[in-house]
């Protein structure tokens, strides 16, 4: 290889070395970071975030491309999370890297503070509000009053014991057993009958009930 062919391969080389660059770790921190505040900031959730597996450098990408990440998880953003990070440049993606990491989330919640007995109506249960860690607590645990609203538990609830949606039920308006009256419209003409609920109810709900008199059960 002559000299003038070594020295333009050599120019080849730095020009196309140019037009190149490394991603530092702090950038992609950055990126990340800024994509887990956005998505807690209307929350009342806090956070602490750890890094498990980083990229200390992503090398040659293009000199203007820039970083985003990809799209929300499929998975909420607390415990163990892939947050997958592409590299966007030349109108579309050169480069797709994944940053692990370990969200630990704290909120408030209501705790039981005595044992809450079965039916018990949830505005009469001894229960407190407390900031604890919930990372790894189910996603229907009570963080408000509003939640409890109308309700009553349908299990016993052990003193302790973080309250959740699932051990709670709406106060029935109908109950088993209860006379209620059936009434069917069509056109002008209503017609009435008396019938006995054989489920409980709440506003809205669908029950089965018996009509006085018969062995048959509607909806």
């Amino acid at each position: 290889m002559t000299a003038f062919v070594k020295a333009l391969l050599l120019m080849t080389l730095i020009f196309l070395a140019g037009d190149k660059r490394t991603v530092q770790e702090s950038e992609i921190k950055e990126v990340v970071e800024k994509f887990i505040v956005s998505h807690f900031e209307d929350s009342a959730v806090e956070y602490r975030l750890e890094y498990r597996n980083l990229p200390t450098k992503v090398m040659n990408i293009p000199q203007k491309a820039t970083l985003h990440v990809a799209a929300e998880p499929e998975t909420p953003l607390r415990g163990s999370v892939l947050i997958p990070v592409e590299v966007f440049a030349n109108n579309r993606v050169e480069h797709t890297f994944v940053v692990s990491v370990k969200l630990r989330t704290y909120e408030r919640v209501f705790i039981a503070t005595e044992k809450i007995e079965k039916r018990e109506p949830a505005d009469e249960i001894a229960a407190t509000e407390e900031k604890i860690e919930t990372t790894n607590l189910p996603p229907d645990v009570i963080k408000s009053h509003a939640a409890l609203t109308g309700k009553r538990s349908k299990q016993i609830i052990r003193q302790g014991a973080v309250l959740r949606e699932s051990m709670f039920e709406r106060i029935p308006v109908v109950h088993q057993g209860s006379r209620v009256t059936l009434i069917m419209k069509r056109n002008n003409v209503v017609v009435r009958a008396s019938a006995i609920a054989r489920e409980d109810g709440g506003s809205g709900d669908v029950v089965v009930v018996q009509k006085e008199g018969s062995s048959n059960r509607l909806k």
